[in-house]
This record gives C-alpha cells, sequence and structure tokens, in this order.
C-alpha cells in the first residue's frame, strides 16, 4: 500500500514538471503572435493574396483580403502550425511568404518563422521605398 503512494506521488510530481515545462514559455513570454498582421495605409482599397509556402513549396497558407484605406487586419496561426513551432521547444519552420497587391506588385521573403514571431505586412507607406514593405518582428 505504501509502495502505490509513492508511485502516485512521483507521477504527480513527473506531471507536474512536465505541465510546467510546456507552459513557463506562455507564462514568460506571453501568448504566441499572429501569423501576421497588415496595414494598408493607402487612400484606396486594394486587393492583396498572402501565400505562405514551405521549402518544397507546399502551401501553409493562402487567403486574398481585400483591404479598405487605412483598415489593419490580423491573422492566427492554426493550431496545427503552432504544435509544429512549439515542439521541441524553440524551433523555427523555414518558410516563404509572397504578398501580392491588385495582381500587379509582389514582395517575397523567405524566412525561419518561430511560435512568437509574426510577419508585418504594411501597404503604401509614404515613409517606405517601396509600395510593399514586409519584414519578421520576433519577440
Amino acid at each position: 500500500m505504501k509502495r502505490s503512494y509513492i508511485l502516485s506521488f512521483a507521477a504527480v510530481i513527473i506531471a507536474l514538471i512536465i505541465i510546467s515545462c510546456i507552459a513557463m514559455p506562455f507564462i514568460f513570454i506571453g501568448k504566441p503572435e499572429p501569423l501576421f498582421s497588415m496595414k494598408n495605409k493607402d487612400t484606396i482599397s486594394h486587393q492583396v493574396m498572402v501565400e505562405i509556402s514551405d521549402p518544397k513549396n507546399n502551401s501553409i497558407f493562402k487567403e486574398v483580403y481585400v483591404m479598405d484605406p487605412d483598415s489593419e487586419i490580423s491573422q492566427s496561426k492554426s493550431a496545427w502550425l503552432m504544435l509544429q513551432l512549439y515542439f521541441p521547444p524553440g524551433n523555427s519552420k523555414d518558410i516563404t511568404i509572397q504578398v501580392t497587391v491588385d495582381n500587379d506588385l509582389t514582395e517575397k521573403i523567405q524566412t525561419g518563422l518561430q511560435l512568437w514571431s509574426m510577419f508585418d505586412i504594411t501597404l503604401f507607406d509614404e515613409h517606405e521605398e517601396s509600395d510593399i514593405s514586409l519584414g519578421v518582428i520576433a519577440v
């Protein structure tokens, strides 16, 4: 009887250690960043296609948005992508993001995506050299 209490206590301690190791980054860093945020700083609406693919050119995300003037959107990471980025902790996934505006202007970068990083897309900012500003923000 005493042995079963010891085994139960050890199992609870091990479970608490595992749970705390999984939860610790969320406690100190916070919730994961979205996949991307996009801002249209132009005075007219634009159709924007965002495509994200892996190194083998398999599509991870593809969506078309109509961005009104001075609008902003944010797209969350899928649960499956967050799981891939979380295990093992600190994992990075090589991906390519391509942004096409009005079926004409295209910007593309290849980078590593992590759970606490996101893409920042800005359209037609008067302070930028190009019409599409595409960057990565990491916590």
